[in-house]
């Protein structure tokens, strides 16, 4: 009968010698050691992290005559939700709209994370 992998064998002995019950139980444990680490590491569940923001990311690579590359060019679209709690506050002129002025110093913060 073979159940994960494993497959058992019936003996029929009619004397119980030590070397016969020894080399069986090796057997067993040889057979079951790496099934059994192996069920132990699978059922390991995985971390319960969530993320806090969503990214669609996209990667240009700008490429020369020769066939260089010369600049790598990075757009990140952040969810509607993390965009709109990380721009709170800073529309200082209070005209509605976050220009690139009031966006500059939360992007120097923003680059100065990604260097670290």
């Amino acid at each position: 009968m073979d159940s994960l992998g494993l497959t058992f064998r019936c003996y029929l002995v009619t004397s119980f010698g030590g070397d016969f019950i020894e080399d069986l139980m090796r057997s067993i444990m040889t057979r079951l050691a790496l099934p059994l680490a192996l069920l132990v590491a699978l059922a390991a569940a995985p971390a319960g992290a969530h993320p806090h923001v969503w990214i669609d990311g996209r990667a240009n690579f700008v490429f020369d005559p020769a066939g260089r590359l010369t600049a790598l060019g990075i757009h990140w679209a952040f969810d509607d939700l993390y965009s709109v709690f990380t721009v709170q506050g800073l529309d200082k002129n209070r005209d509605g709209k976050v220009d690139a002025n009031e966006l500059a110093p939360m992007v120097a913060d923003m680059l100065k994370n990604l260097k670290a």
